[in-house]
């Protein structure tokens, strides 16, 4: 298990990239006034959290993704937390959108999924 941000350059770490044009996702980590733009390596990189967190669920490595899309599997034991003391905490995500407009279908349904949380 990594303990320090460190560590991470002795394992195999799953990156994400989601454009093409732009380089791989640095991981962000922060513990206190301290913030981190970690750059890792490993064996894959993917385009989706949600690759990345079922590579991790096979076994081939360690991925940054958000807390509660692996909250099931954290809970259920399949995944682990590392360095917990570097994870930031997200205050969730902010949408913009002109109320002057009529609110299209597409971006009700984007809405609504952001304010999903799961029932405990």
């Amino acid at each position: 298990m990594p303990q320090t941000p460190d560590d991470l350059t002795r394992h195999a770490c799953i990156n994400t990239r989601f454009s093409l044009r732009e380089g791989i996702n640095a991981w962000e980590l922060k513990r206190g006034d301290a913030a981190l733009q970690c750059r890792v390596d490993g064996p894959l990189i993917f385009n989706s959290v949600y690759a990345a967190m079922d590579a991790a669920l096979a076994g081939y490595g360690l991925a940054y993704v958000p807390e509660i899309l692996a909250r099931p599997w954290l809970e259920s034991g399949r995944l682990q937390t590392v360095l917990q003391a570097w994870c930031p905490v997200q205050q969730g995500y902010h949408i913009f959108y002109s109320s002057e407009r009529q609110l299209l279908p597409a971006l009700a349904l984007i809405i609504d999924t952001l304010r999903y949380e799961p029932q405990e």
